[in-house]
C-alpha cells in the first residue's frame, strides 16, 4: 500500500491578515487544523512594513492537504 504524497502546498497571501483569515476558515470548515505558525521580528517587520510579533505564515491542513498563509 502507497500513501498518498503531496507534492505542492498551497500559498495563500494576505496583506497582514492571516491569522484572521485562517481562524475564519475554521469556522467554515470543520475539518480544518492549524498546524505551525511564525511571526515577524523586529528586523523582519521593519524590511517587510509588517508589525513586529504579527503572522507571517500559518500553516493549515484541510482534509490531509496542507496550505500556508503568508501575512505579507
Amino acid at each position: 500500500m502507497h500513501a498518498k504524497i503531496q507534492r505542492i502546498t498551497t500559498l495563500f497571501w494576505f496583506d497582514n491578515q492571516a491569522q484572521e483569515a485562517v481562524g475564519f476558515y475554521t469556522t467554515v470548515f470543520a475539518n480544518l487544523r492549524i498546524v505551525t505558525s511564525t511571526h515577524y521580528s523586529k528586523e523582519s517587520a521593519q524590511a517587510f512594513g509588517q508589525s513586529e510579533g504579527s503572522v507571517m505564515t500559518i500553516g493549515f491542513q484541510l482534509d490531509g492537504q496542507d496550505f500556508t498563509g503568508f501575512g505579507g
